[in-house]
């Protein structure tokens, strides 16, 4: 039972984490991202030979990439946090990961609806299907993960 609690419990708050990045305006997102990427590209120049524009220049050319992997990253975890809840309710592996998926993407379909009254932002097929992918990719590892435990307790 304590399982099920905390799974849920942390299904609802990556559900927050997103809903509460989608709501983000267009500039303050943007910037979020900008900054992060910028915070690794310091971390990264560790002899400080990169000056402020160019650290700039070089997290504004990478933010669509960032961008598009917190999408994939937010959701592969939502994915298998979703896989790992329904596998307290329901027997079997492939059941609760087609499940999982499927539920994943109904959030990202409404979570690119909620974008479209953010202010500059908009709703994109495209990140539904890289959401979706990220579901699939996470909840799969967790099978994948799973399924080998499973075959060496079988061979013990």
């Amino acid at each position: 039972m304590c399982k099920k609690i905390i799974l849920w419990i942390l299904v609802i708050l990556c559900m927050s984490l997103i809903f509460g990045f989608s709501a983000q305006e267009a500039n303050e997102s943007d910037q979020t991202s900008t900054s992060f990427m910028s915070m690794i590209i310091r971390f990264l120049d560790a002899d400080n030979s990169l000056d402020d524009e160019t650290v700039s220049q070089i997290a504004a050319r990478l933010n669509h990439i960032v961008r598009k992997g917190a999408h994939f990253s937010i959701y592969a975890v939502l994915g298998g946090l979703i896989f790992l809840l329904i596998g307290q309710y329901r027997s079997g592996l492939l059941k609760p990961l087609i499940n999982s998926v499927l539920l994943s993407m109904l959030y990202a379909c409404s979570d690119e609806i909620h974008q479209i009254f953010v202010p500059g932002r908009a709703g994109r097929i495209s990140d539904v299907l890289i959401d979706t992918a990220g579901a699939l990719c996470g909840a799969g590892a967790l099978l994948l993960v799973i399924f080998i435990f499973q075959s060496k307790k079988q061979y013990k």
